[in-house]
C-alpha cells in the first residue's frame, strides 16, 4: 500500500457521462461495475493474471479501489468500457495509471476505439501508446499520474474504449488504472489563477520536516496555494500540475479548494507548477507555469514545539519538596 499520498487530494468531476466518472468503487474480484467487460488477446495467454480487483498479499483491499493486471510470456490483457457516444464539449478522455515494480518490464498500455463492437479485437483502433516510462509521467516512484486522450475525431460517434497492457516475456509488472471518466477541453472564457504561494521563482522555500500523519517519516511538505482570477468565469475546480521541470509536468489531481499540502519534497530543489482554473465548460488555456526552489534545510518548527512541551514538564530548577 501506498503509506503517504504525494498530495492532499480531492478529486472532482464535471462529466454528466451515464458511465462516467468510474473509480471501480464497485469492483469485486473480478466481477466489474455493470457494462465493463475483460479478456485477453488473440493469443489467448494471459488468463492466469487477468484485471482485476488488486488485494495486498493478505487478502485485504486496498483503502481505494482500483483494477491491476500483472502478466508475464507475450500475454496481451483487454479491459473495456460500456458503450458511450462522444460529447462535442466534453470529449476528453481522462485516467490515472501507475506502474509499480521500479524496474521496467517492457510493459506497454494501448488504448483502443472500437464503434462496432465490445469483444472483436480486430474492431479496435490504437489511438495512444504508452510504454512504462510514459505511464509513470516523470514520476520516479509508484504514484498514480493522471493522462488525457483526445477522441475529438469521435465526436458524435458511439464507441467503446479498451485499456490493453501487453507484457512480453522478460517478466511481469502491475499496472493499475483508476478514475476513467470524460472531461471538457480548453474554455477560451476561463482565465488564469493568479499570487501563486509560494511566489514565482522564490527560492528558500520552507520545507516542514514534521510528521503530521504520524508515520515516523517526516513529511517534507510545502504549501501551495493561489487566487481565483479577477475577470472571465467563475471555477468550480482547479487542475493542479507539478513536476521537476518545467517540460515536464503532470495533472496531479483536482482540486475545490486553493490551500493543497504537496508532500514528499526534496531540500535545495526547483519544482514547477501550474494551476488551470476549471468549470463545466472546460480549462483556462493560459495558464503560467510556475516554480520555487526549496531551502537547503527542513523547518524545525515541529521539533521547537516539542521541545517547548519537555521544557514545561521538567521540574522546576531549585524547587524541592
Amino acid at each position: 500500500m501506498i503509506k503517504k499520498i504525494t498530495l492532499l487530494m480531492l478529486f472532482v468531476s464535471f462529466t454528466a457521462f451515464a458511465q462516467f466518472p468510474e473509480d471501480f468503487s464497485t469492483l469485486t474480484g473480478t466481477t466489474f461495475p455493470t457494462g465493463w467487460t475483460t479478456f485477453v488477446g488473440a493469443n489467448g495467454l494471459g488468463t492466469a493474471d487477468p484485471w482485476q480487483q488488486y488485494a495486498t498479499s493478505t487478502g485485504s483491499t486496498q483503502e481505494f479501489p482500483f483494477v491491476k493486471n500483472q502478466t508475464s510470456g507475450n500475454t496481451e490483457d483487454w479491459l473495456v468500457t460500456p458503450q458511450f457516444t462522444v460529447d462535442a464539449t466534453q470529449h476528453f478522455l481522462s485516467f490515472d495509471n501507475v506502474v509499480f515494480n521500479d524496474a521496467d518490464y517492457g510493459g506497454v498500455l494501448t488504448i483502443r476505439v472500437s464503434t462496432a463492437s465490445q469483444t472483436t479485437h480486430a474492431d479496435f483502433t490504437i489511438i495512444d501508446t504508452q510504454t512504462e516510462t510514459q505511464i509513470r509521467n516523470g514520476a520516479t516512484s509508484a504514484i498514480f499520474t493522471n493522462h488525457t486522450i483526445d477522441l475529438n475525431t469521435y465526436v458524435g460517434q458511439s464507441i467503446y474504449v479498451a485499456f490493453v497492457y501487453a507484457q512480453d516475456s522478460n517478466g511481469s509488472d502491475f499496472l493499475a488504472l483508476d478514475n476513467v471518466n470524460m472531461i471538457a477541453g480548453e474554455n477560451p472564457n476561463m482565465q488564469a489563477a493568479i499570487n501563486p504561494t509560494p511566489a514565482d521563482a522564490a527560492t528558500a522555500v520552507v520545507v516542514n520536516g514534521g510528521d503530521a500523519d504520524a508515520d515516523g517519516n517526516p513529511d517534507n511538505s510545502v504549501t501551495l496555494t493561489w487566487d481565483e482570477p479577477t475577470s472571465g468565469e467563475t471555477p468550480t475546480e482547479y487542475r493542479l500540475f507539478v513536476g521537476t521541470s518545467a517540460a515536464n509536468i503532470s495533472l496531479a489531481g483536482t482540486f475545490t479548494g486553493r490551500n493543497i499540502t504537496w508532500y514528499d519534497r526534496a531540500l535545495s530543489t526547483t519544482y514547477y507548477w501550474k494551476v488551470e482554473p476549471a468549470n463545466a465548460n472546460g480549462y483556462a488555456s493560459n495558464a503560467p507555469i510556475w516554480s520555487f526552489t526549496t531551502a537547503a534545510t527542513a523547518d524545525v518548527q515541529d521539533i521547537n514545539e516539542v521541545e517547548e512541551l519537555f521544557t514545561v514538564l521538567r521540574p522546576l530548577q531549585g524547587k524541592t519538596n
